[in-house]
């Protein structure tokens, strides 16, 4: 390599230094796509043609990403290359989106990523919300295992989602890091793992009061320990947690609100059953209330009883004339 290519390939390097960039060689090598981000140490992820993904951190990009050092921290293999690369999309978030179709960096083939998207709920595997002990008395231990690794999987992408969103030095775009996380991983699995980690973080001060609530309350079962974690800085771990909760908030109230049947009160249980009345009679029968206090029911010939007379009354107070300051009645002698 002389001194011009080498310049060419330290400018392309630099270049990434705060947009994602696509790696050409890789990609004529007919290995797939890879992305990277963060100049001679950053993130990247590589999507190879069989639809396997992999995303984590590389150093030592000099000149050129070729050179650089690749640390795995999420692999995933998809049906096809479409389906990976729609799962990085939900992974970069906003930013990876606008910086590949931007026209500023090599896009990758559009034809790949046609055919729509299915919704979040749809493509998610179920969460597994027991402990070991209760895998093993009930004989799902393969669906533990299986949950332990999509939990595992969730922590990483929030780690790489955080770290991909800091478009600026000691800013991020954590709402967009958030939904591609939530988008990637569910609402339900994205809140397990995050009140897992919260719950373990109770002594750390800069994580709010309200989220160590929010984990307290979360119905994890006792004796259920967590093996994910979580390397984003606290501080910036809570502004995360802020955007993912709203996501999740506002996609609990959406359920709600399409199945709640009940017009009671939006509380975040579905068709709960309104509060019963309250029970005035005390148990009398009719005929009891009838010989006790009859003026209580109402007239068999139509007239008004005494609770309607009063409910009038609170409608339609009479109006009172009041006396002259004389002393008299008003009336002339």
């Amino acid at each position: 390599m002389n001194q011009q290519e080498f310049a060419v390939w330290t400018t392309k390097t630099q270049s990434s230094s705060h947009q994602w960039v696509e790696d050409d060689i890789f990609r004529q090598n007919g290995r797939g796509a890879m992305y990277y981000i963060g100049g001679e140490d950053g993130l990247y992820m590589k999507i190879a043609s069989d639809g396997l993904l992999t995303a984590g951190d590389y150093k030592g990009a000099v000149p050129h990403i070729g050179e650089a050092l690749f640390t795995v921290e999420a692999q995933r293999q998809y049906s096809d290359y479409n389906e990976a690369f729609t799962a990085a999309l939900s992974i970069g978030g906003q930013k990876f989106l606008m910086d590949m179709f931007s026209g500023d960096t090599p896009s990758p083939d559009l034809h790949l990523v046609k055919g729509g998207t299915e919704s979040a709920d749809a493509q998610h595997k179920p969460l597994y919300p027991h402990t070991a002990a209760y895998a093993h008395e009930h004989g799902e231990l393969n669906q533990y295992r299986e949950g332990i690794r999509l939990n595992r999987d969730c922590a990483a992408a929030i780690d790489i989602a955080v770290r991909a969103s800091n478009y600026e030095l000691y800013r991020y775009d954590l709402a967009g890091a958030a939904k591609s996380v939530v988008a990637e991983h569910g609402f339900d699995r994205t809140a397990w793992v995050l009140a897992n980690v919260i719950r373990r973080m109770d002594y750390d001060g800069r994580i709010s009061q309200k989220h160590k609530q929010w984990a307290q309350e979360y119905p994890i079962p006792d004796g259920y320990k967590a093996d994910f974690y979580l390397d984003t800085h606290p501080a910036v771990l809570d502004g995360f947690i802020d955007h993912a909760r709203q996501e999740i908030d506002n996609h609990l109230r959406a359920a709600e609100i399409s199945t709640e049947q009940n017009y009671n009160l939006l509380d975040g249980r579905i068709n709960n059953e309104p509060a019963p009345h309250a029970d005035l009679t005390d148990g009398q029968t009719h005929e009891e209330i009838a010989e006790l206090a009859p003026e209580t029911l109402p007239d068999p010939e139509g007239r008004p009883s005494l609770l309607e007379q009063l409910a009038q009354l609170k409608e339609h107070p009479p109006v009172h004339t009041s006396p002259n300051h004389s002393g008299h009645d008003g009336h002339e002698r």
